[in-house]
């Protein structure tokens, strides 16, 4: 998906991070398919 780009990816890191404060607790959430899918 968008995790092909690190920007998109950071910008993804930065929306979930602001969602859900929770993410930050899991480790490797971008890597996980959780984090898109959840």
């Amino acid at each position: 998906m968008v995790t092909s780009n690190p920007a998109n990816r950071a910008a993804l890191r930065a929306i979930l991070r602001e969602s859900s404060p929770a993410w930050l607790a899991l480790p490797s959430s971008t890597s996980s398919n959780t984090s898109l899918g959840n």
